[in-house]
């Protein structure tokens, strides 16, 4: 017997946060904002035990410095959490326009290719994306980031669903044929 029916359960736990996170997209966004303040603080502390392995003195002090500068972040975003959320929702809009563009220039070296438009087509969305956020500010703030993960943990969700459908019943010599 497979494991399908845990991805069947985890994939129905996952909807179901998706489903809830949408409809309070301000709890969503506090939440993700909180977990990266935690990655941060556990990331840097983890760097800072790291550092100690180092042969050099200039390697020693950068890590050194990078890992308080983490925890210190992720404090900073643990004791301000709606200016974190403004700040994670700004750095989002960012790297959605730099991303966009970076795949829309990729799609033009593409020209002539069957991949062109749907690279072009993923970089413009991610710029539109981008453009909603910096149009919609300061107004978006509260809810983008909630929105993001409830679309995320939807998708998720209904991923792992179907996947234990699949694995349910197709049988494992269906799997190498």
């Amino acid at each position: 017997m497979t494991n399908w029916f845990l991805w069947l359960i985890i994939g129905l736990l996952i909807l179901a946060g998706g489903v809830a996170a949408f409809f309070n997209p301000f709890a969503a966004s506090l939440t993700v904002e909180q977990l990266i303040a935690w990655v941060f603080i556990l990331g840097g502390t983890l760097q800072l035990f790291g550092s100690t392995r180092e042969k050099s003195m200039a390697a020693y002090v950068w890590e050194l410095l990078l890992s308080v500068a983490f925890v210190l972040l992720g404090i900073a975003l643990l004791l301000n959490p709606l200016e974190g959320i403004v700040s994670l929702t700004l750095v989002l809009a960012v790297l959605l326009l730099a991303s966009g563009a970076a795949k829309m220039w990729l799609g033009l070296s593409a020209w002539g290719k069957r991949v062109f438009w749907p690279i072009v087509m993923s970089g413009g969305v991610s710029v539109v994306l981008a453009g909603m956020i910096l149009f919609a500010f300061p107004n978006s703030i509260e809810v983008v980031l909630g929105v993001l993960l409830s679309i995320e943990l939807v998708v998720t969700g209904l991923v792992l669903i179907l996947a234990s459908m699949f694995v349910r019943y197709v049988s494992d010599e269906d799997y190498f044929d």
